[in-house]
């Protein structure tokens, strides 16, 4: 499970697996700061680049990106500022994913 904040909309979008993430958030929107991620655990999560995100003119590249951990605040810490939620049921409130998150903490 894979949390991801855009924080151009302030929208929370959940994701079943790291790939489902990677695929729906381009790489050039990840590279400018649009996305923050976070674990199962609500850890926050970095983007690596393997091929960086290129534009040029109109010509935009996504790169290649991985998530691997980092520091930083958690999910919970953001929440307050999320606007929407998208995700499966039992997914789809702040209140859902904060109950969530209690379930799986270590």
């Amino acid at each position: 499970m894979i949390f991801a904040i855009s924080t151009d909309d302030k929208t929370i979008c959940v994701f079943a697996s790291e790939a489902e993430a990677v695929a729906y958030c381009e790489g050039f929107d990840v590279s400018s700061g649009n996305w923050l991620f976070f674990n199962d655990r609500g850890i926050p999560m970095r983007a690596k680049f393997s091929t960086p995100s290129t534009q040029s003119g109109m010509i935009v590249t996504h790169g290649v990106y991985y998530l691997t951990s980092t520091g930083g605040r958690p999910l919970s810490q953001h929440l307050e500022g999320v606007a929407a939620v998208e995700g499966p049921e039992g997914l789809r409130s702040k209140d859902e994913i904060r109950s969530y998150l209690a379930k799986h903490q270590d």
